[in-house]
């Protein structure tokens, strides 16, 4: 198997052109490069037709040139847009300002079509699932509308903690999974046909747990592996961590309607501020040896059939470039079946989005 190459960091003023040179000191040839792959979980920011009104945006543009340029080899075949409060409608009622992201996301599919790149099969964008309900179906149908065919589903960002460093960029109020009228929601979005994209922080798993159990009907997919937190108390002992989070990782797979998205593996242990703290980018046999027992551990859990891996691009490029995280994700599943490389890569995504 092809190893990283690295090289001398250069000391040249920060911006996205030293960002690109930095990802660039370590280069690999892509493993296993004919594996079809649904890029499950995908954000895109700014297309020129309007300022971007993301609040996490901070990746300046990112839409379909800037991805296509950088798949390393790899054979996306597809992907999934997930959330990032991308582009709200600036008028308007305001429960329905946020069609204007699912709008942007169907204009960069059509531009991925006409560019010839893998289809955006599915768009995943936010809506308060709190609010009455029928503003909340009018919402939903709206966002269909706007998809024109790819509205899968809704990510309302549940991911808070009390240190204000860990506070999500539309936090939720505390114990707000447990409120009736977000309940009522969630099961009117499984009514509808559509899945929930659930981004918490590995502490709220029991929370999540008592959710799944409540909206039997609603399939609700686990971004980021629960976002395992170590980098703020009382969280700094990881294995800690993992004696909380492996059980409430497997009461989780009991809830037959979860399952689960392995990425965002490069949080806290691999240098999450990029070259800010590292010379150079880590390898894919860094990132493999590091993050393959958490990622075993999920699909021991739940299983392939429950399981898809994603990007979480360009979040995941402040400190790993797009071929490396791939590679990486293939070196962890080296020992699997043919069925369940292509459940893992491919096929749960797939169904799990209607795609």
């Amino acid at each position: 198997m092809p190893s990283g190459k690295t090289g001398p960091r250069t000391q040249e003023p920060s911006g996205a052109a030293e960002h690109a040179r930095w990802l660039n000191l370590v280069e690999e040839e892509p493993l296993d490069p004919d594996r079809p792959i649904c890029d499950a979980h995908l954000h895109l920011f700014g297309d020129g037709q309007r300022s971007s009104t993301s609040s996490i945006s901070g990746h300046g543009q990112y839409g379909v040139a800037e991805f296509l340029s950088e798949r390393a080899g790899h054979n996306v075949v597809s992907s999934v847009f997930v959330e990032t409060h991308e582009q709200f409608r600036a008028t308007g009622p305001e429960h329905l300002r946020p069609v204007g992201e699912t709008e942007f996301a169907t204009r960069q599919g059509e531009l991925c079509a006409a560019a010839g790149g893998p289809p955006m099969l599915g768009i995943v964008t936010f809506a308060d699932l709190s609010l009455p309900l029928d503003d909340l179906q009018e919402v939903l149908r709206a966002h269909a509308a706007a998809g024109n065919g790819r509205f899968r589903g809704v990510r309302q960002n549940l991911a808070a903690l009390p240190d204000p460093r860990m506070r999500a960029y539309s936090p939720v109020a505390e114990g707000f999974m447990g409120r009736p009228e977000f309940r009522r929601g969630l099961t009117l979005l499984g009514q509808e046909g559509y899945s929930f994209d659930a981004s918490i922080y590995h502490p709220q798993l029991t929370e999540l747990v008592d959710l799944a159990h409540a909206v039997p009907d609603t399939t609700i997919v686990l971004n980021h592996l629960a976002t395992i937190v170590t980098e703020v108390e009382p969280y700094t002992d990881r294995d800690v961590v993992l004696k909380f989070w492996r059980p409430a990782m497997r009461e989780l797979a009991k809830c037959g309607n979860v399952v689960v998205k392995l990425g965002c593996v490069g949080r806290s242990r691999l240098g999450k501020h990029g070259r800010d703290e590292r010379a150079t980018p880590p390898t894919s046999e860094e990132i493999a040896a590091l993050w393959e027992p958490d990622v075993h551990w999920a699909i021991e859990c739940f299983g392939p059939d429950r399981c898809l891996f994603e990007s979480n691009f360009p979040t995941d490029r402040q400190w790993v470039s797009y071929g490396v995280l791939w590679n990486s994700f293939k070196r962890m599943t080296a020992g699997a079946s043919e069925d369940e490389l292509s459940a893992l890569f491919h096929d749960t995504a797939g169904r799990i989005y209607r795609l």
